[in-house]
This record gives C-alpha cells, sequence and structure tokens, in this order.
C-alpha cells in the first residue's frame, strides 16, 4: 500500500511538471501510469480469481 501511495505521488509529480513544458516528466508520468495501471489490474485480477477459488469451496 505504501508502494502504491509514492508511486502516486510521484505520478502527480510528473505531471506537475509535464504541465510546465517538461517533456521528459511527461513520458516518465506516461510510463509510470501504465505500471500503475497494469499493477491495480493485476490486483483486481487476483481479487476475482480468490473471490471464484472460495466461491467453489463453499
Amino acid at each position: 500500500m505504501k508502494r502504491r501511495k509514492a508511486k502516486s505521488k510521484l505520478l502527480v509529480h510528473f505531471l506537475n511538471l509535464a504541465e510546465s513544458g517538461d517533456r521528459q516528466a511527461e513520458v516518465q508520468a506516461k510510463e509510470l501510469a501504465k505500471e500503475i495501471f497494469k499493477e491495480e489490474q493485476e490486483v483486481k485480477l487476483t481479487e476475482k480469481s480468490l473471490a471464484s477459488q472460495q466461491a467453489i469451496e463453499d
């Protein structure tokens, strides 16, 4: 959870820099956003998988 919060803060920082015209920050923000999105999707899939297993066991 701390890791996700740190990544979110870093993303906000990069977005602020990108807004002021920093192209490198814009690229980093895009990469970080993709990484965060991918991790969120993995968490959702894991939760669905666990819920399915629990339903089968019940």
